[in-house]
């Protein structure tokens, strides 16, 4: 395959069938939001709920049937999500990361794929007198991307692996806010229909704000 034929590069949107309802619902978000609910009322933990927005930059590689297509950059593009943390001590927190980044790969028509990460995240660090958290972060998950229309054969999934760091800071009542950045690496890949198999990589850089409540 070649990279014609694949017809994706950096660029900006999302395509027709990736639209973000689709993504929500589906069974793996599902699963990961009643799995962690049961995870928190068994262990009765302090729980903090956040949602999170922010601009992302990075590249994509593509590799299939012996060509390497390279390395292209997404530009600036936007991310959203949802995360749940579990404050095991002063110090330690453990939590579960759901985003969807825009435009990771657009092809000639200026649609695009959008990535769905479902992730792990181990946060240390140190909590101030105020209760800000300053830590940093570990993460490791899974990552699916929808691709546009002109390469829907291509159903890329696999491995990622992150790292960065950030802080929280309280506001009113339980309400908090915060920021973090991070790098993220993906080892995406699926099988071609001709058998063959391909990777399409992903490196991101994430700068993201938040506001959540703790419970």
């Amino acid at each position: 395959i070649s990279r014609p034929s694949v017809g994706i590069r950096g660029g900006r949107g999302f395509s027709h069938d990736t639209a973000p309802w689709e993504v929500i619902v589906s069974a793996r978000w599902f699963v990961v939001v009643v799995a962690s609910a049961v995870v928190a009322s068994a262990a009765h933990a302090d729980v903090d709920l956040a949602v999170h927005g922010g601009t992302v930059r990075g590249t994509y590689s593509l590799k299939a049937g012996g060509v390497d297509a390279g390395s292209t950059g997404t530009g600036t593009r936007g991310s959203l999500g949802f995360d749940e943390t579990y404050r095991v001590s002063p110090r330690i927190a453990i939590g579960l990361v759901q985003r969807l980044t825009f435009g990771v790969a657009e092809d000639i028509n200026g649609d695009s794929a959008t990535e769905l990460d479902l992730a792990v995240r181990l946060m240390s660090g140190h909590t101030y007198p105020n209760r800000t958290f300053l830590y940093g972060l570990g993460d490791v998950g899974y990552s699916r991307l929808f691709m546009p229309d002109t390469a829907a054969a291509l159903k890329p999934s696999g491995l990622i692996v992150g790292f960065g760091g950030g802080f929280r800071f309280p506001l009113y009542g339980r309400a908090f806010f915060g920021m973090s950045v991070g790098a993220q690496f993906g080892f995406q890949g699926g099988e071609l229909s001709d058998g063959g198999d391909y990777t399409l990589s992903t490196t991101l850089y994430h700068g993201e704000a938040f506001v959540g409540v703790r419970l």
